[in-house]
Parts: C-alpha cells; structure tokens; sequence
C-alpha cells in the first residue's frame, strides 16, 4: 500500500517531487505540512498533529478532512504520530515529503524516527526537491540513477558496512563508523548507474538531483 506523508519541513516542489506523491492510496499531513498539499495539488485524507503550527487558512481549505487532534504536550513529534497512522492504515510503501529543513532539533531527529518506522519492514523514502533520503537495511541492494548529483550514505547503527560500485569511491565491504564523514559526497562514474549494498548494520543514502520544472 502506497502512502504519502505532507511533513512540516522545507520543500522545493519540483516536477521529480510531484511524480513521485501522485497516485497514492493514502495521503496523511502532520500539521504545518498541510501547506504542501496545496503546493503539490494533493488532497489529504487525515491530518494528524497537535494543530499548533498549522495555518487557518489551510484548515479552512481542507475543513472536511478527518483530523486526529492531539494535545500540544506530547512525547511524540507530529512526525512520528502521522507515520503511527500511516502504518496503522497498512501503508508498506512511504514518502515523506519535508522531513527535513524546519526546526534544527526535527530535522536531526528525522533520521532515526524514519529509521524505526523502516525497521518494522516498510519501504520509506523522504524527498523535498533537492535530493532524497532512503534507509537502506542490512541485506538490502539499490541501483541508483546515472545522472544524479551525487550521494552519501550516512550510518545509522554502529556496524554498519557496505559495498559501492560504479562510483567516485567505490570498494567492497566497506566499514561505515558511525558518525564518520567516510561516506559523504560520492558520484557516479560517468554514464554508469552506480549501486549501493549493505552487508551489514543499516545506512541512509541521500542522493542529490537537479531540479525539474513543476508548473
């Protein structure tokens, strides 16, 4: 089941952005995210949030949307209870829109609350135009893009290990520390579609592309 979650963060709407949010079967917006449906012509089916940062204006314009209100202290962020309620509708297959470049304490949260949700056996992508960002598991294989920016795979557990091929930097087995620039700013070797495997520990690859016109 494909899912959609509008979250608070920035969002560069492009024309890459709006394919990938169309045609899914369900679209759930974590309060101020509300705003992207408008951006990318989307109507939610649920709002989720404590409603404190959403603007009026957006709530007028989808007022017959079903809204799961909670209070405002809470020891969840807005962005962990929309994903509690994309997985509690049977979304297998997520994308987060604007999970990151809001508040500085959200956006490093992200990661990990994005990692839980795909330790639990979902496929979960987070994009905002610029570029995305995937969690990869242990055992899991990608084939990127050949005309992409760039990429970097980021550990998100300490025993992380990975093979890179068709790339800037590429090797078998490579250890990951935690905390490490080791796998920042990589590239495709030209013309190639460079792949990403995780042997080991779990990584997030965030891959920048150029911008497409979204009119």
């Amino acid at each position: 089941m494909k899912g959609v979650l509008l979250a608070g963060g920035a969002l560069h709407a492009d024309a890459r952005v709006a394919g990938l949010v169309q045609g899914a079967d369900l679209v759930v917006a974590a309060d101020s995210g509300l705003r992207h449906a408008v951006t990318l012509r989307l109507t939610p089916d649920l709002l989720v949030g404590d409603m404190d940062s959403v603007a009026a204006t957006d709530l007028q314009r989808f007022k017959d949307v079903s809204v799961e209100r909670h209070p405002v202290a809470k020891d969840a962020t807005d962005l962990e209870l929309a994903l509690a309620a994309c997985a509690g509708r049977g979304v297998t297959d997520l994308t987060v829109v604007g999970a990151f470049g809001g508040r500085l304490d959200q956006t490093l949260a992200a990661p990990g609350i994005l990692h839980r949700f795909a330790q639990e056996g979902r496929s979960v992508r987070a994009v905002d135009g610029k570029g995305d960002a995937v969690v990869l598991l242990a055992g899991s294989a990608l084939r990127l893009e050949a005309d992409l920016l760039g990429f970097s795979l980021l550990a998100l557990t300490s025993d992380a290990r990975v093979s890179i091929q068709d790339a800037a930097f590429a090797g078998d087995d490579i250890a990951l520390p935690a905390g490490s620039g080791l796998g920042l700013s990589n590239a495709p070797t030209p013309g190639l579609a460079p792949t990403v495997a995780v042997q080991q520990g779990d990584v997030l690859l965030v891959t920048r592309y150029a911008e497409e016109a979204f009119t």
